[in-house]
């Protein structure tokens, strides 16, 4: 089931709260996620705008002292399927972002500097970079400015919104 990422959003599956988020546009991450199991790849959709603020996420989630314990994590909302663990070693898998907190940051690092020379229609994708051994990649769709992660939710509710 595809994927919206809003840090600290956890209650936005439910229509009225979906409402008064897409009434504050600043309060969208502009992020649109997904879990392909089979082809052991995360989607991920979003502006360069969005895909930064995914690198802020990233970086505010090794800066906080709460996450330096090992199994310490971090879920990405609204569906909570997407996340960022504290592990003793990095690694990509079906829950998301796995590693030590420099090896977070090092993501982060990985996908900002991909984006510095890309525009809409562009992908990235990362995986043995992060993680020699994984079987699982990230792919990043980059989108123009106005792209509303909504339009690729299949959930019903968080299309008809009416505003």
């Amino acid at each position: 089931m595809p994927r919206l990422i809003c840090r600290g959003a956890a209650y936005l599956n439910q229509p009225l709260e979906w409402t008064l988020l897409k009434s504050r546009p600043s309060a969208l991450c502009s992020l649109y996620y997904e879990l392909d199991e089979e082809s052991k790849r995360w989607n991920i959709s979003g502006s360069i705008a969005g895909l930064l603020k995914l690198c802020k996420i990233l970086e505010d989630y090794v800066l906080d002292p709460r996450n330096e314990k090992i199994s310490e994590h971090d879920h990405l909302g609204p569906y909570m399927y997407l996340t960022i663990t504290t592990w003793k070693k990095r690694e990509l898998d079906g829950s998301g972002i796995v590693g030590t907190l420099p090896d977070i940051k090092y993501m982060s690092d990985l996908v900002r500097g991909k984006l510095s020379d890309r525009i809409p229609g562009d992908k990235i994708e990362i995986g043995t970079e992060y993680d020699e051994k994984t079987e699982y990649r990230i792919t990043f769709q980059i989108m123009d400015d106005e792209f509303d992660p909504s339009a690729l939710d299949p959930m019903e509710w968080a299309n008809n919104i009416k505003e």
